[in-house]
Order: C-alpha cells, then sequence, then structure tokens
C-alpha cells in the first residue's frame, strides 16, 4: 500500500522538492544582493564619514547612525518583500504541506536571516573594498 501511495504523490513530491532547491537558491541570491547592495553603499558614505569625524563626530555616534538608517531601509524593504512573498504563498497553497500559507514561523526565520545579513553587511563593509582589489601595473 506505501508504494501505491509513494507513486501516486511523487509528482507533487517532486515539485515541492523542485520549489524548495529554487527557494534556497532565491535566499542565497537575496542574501549575496543585500549584502553587496549594503556594503557598496557604506563604502560610498566613506568620505562623509571622514569629514563628519574631522568635524568632531564620534566614531561610536557615526557607526550607531549609519546601522540605524541602513538596517531601516533594510526592514522596510523586508517588509515590503514578506507581504509579497504571502501574496504568492496564497497563490501556491495547493503545494503547501503541513505548512499554511502565512507561516509565521517561517516568515520569521527568513526575515531573521535576511536582517542577519543586512547587519553583516553594516559591521563589516570593507570586504568588498576597492582598495582591496589588486589594479594592474602601468608600464
Amino acid at each position: 500500500m506505501q508504494q501505491i501511495v509513494d507513486k501516486a504523490v511523487s509528482p507533487r513530491r517532486f515539485v515541492v522538492y523542485l520549489l524548495g532547491g529554487f527557494s534556497a537558491f532565491a535566499l542565497i541570491l537575496v542574501s549575496l544582493g543585500i549584502y553587496g547592495v549594503i556594503a557598496y553603499s557604506v563604502n560610498q558614505k566613506a568620505r562623509d564619514i571622514g569629514i563628519r569625524m574631522a568635524l568632531g563626530a564620534s566614531a561610536e555616534w557615526l557607526q550607531g547612525r549609519i546601522i540605524f538608517e541602513t538596517l531601516g531601509l533594510a526592514v522596510i524593504g523586508m517588509g515590503i518583500g514578506a507581504a509579497g512573498c504571502w501574496l504568492v504563498a496564497t497563490g501556491l497553497s495547493s503545494l503547501l504541506f503541513g505548512v499554511t500559507p502565512g507561516d509565521p514561523v517561517t516568515f520569521a526565520w527568513v526575515l531573521v536571516i535576511l536582517t542577519f545579513v543586512a547587519a553583516t553587511a553594516v559591521i563589516f563593509p570593507r570586504a568588498a573594498h576597492p582598495a582591496s582589489i589588486q589594479r594592474p601595473r602601468s608600464a
């Protein structure tokens, strides 16, 4: 009997595994995109940060301000993205097993992961700094 059930469910199971793989890949791409955009944005503010420090701003104040601004934008973007995901999930509800389309645990975990990526990009923006790229030597 188990073989009959497995045979009947296998096409749907394949689609679910395929969508799960695409979802994991999408999460990786989103994480890389968020990190790249935020790190680039923070690196672009390097001159502004230097001027503010020369005028007497403390490093802690500047870091707090940059973190607050960047994470604020990230939270707004994640809120819009979560609303879009919820709409798509309701359309795909026939493919979900054991999870509701608006599963709060799943949404919370994704938001936690993306917030961690955004915070990492703000705190460690020098990973993609242009000075770390080796320039060709002129003849």
